[in-house]
């Protein structure tokens, strides 16, 4: 698999958690195709959710940011 140098180490690390969720996934046995289906399903969602929760906390930090920045700009902008 062909990965742009500065995504590496997001690969490997998405790479290591997928190893110990199929670890985990192999202590309660498998029941075919339809496990694997439900295991690569919630694989994906958890992926997703944590993703979005960083995406959240990203927008408040930046808002905060900007908020900050306009603040000291005013303060400034009046001396």
């Amino acid at each position: 698999m062909n990965v742009e140098p500065e995504l590496e180490p997001y690969f490997r690390t998405a790479a290591q958690i997928i190893n110990q969720r199929l670890e985990e996934f192999g202590k309660f046995g498998q029941d075919g195709e339809k496990d694997l289906e439900y295991f690569a399903y919630t694989v994906a969602i958890e992926g997703m959710m944590k993703a979005q929760v960083f995406n959240d906390k990203y927008e408040l930090l930046r808002k905060e940011l900007e908020n900050r920045l306009n603040d000291l700009d005013t303060r400034l902008s009046l001396n």
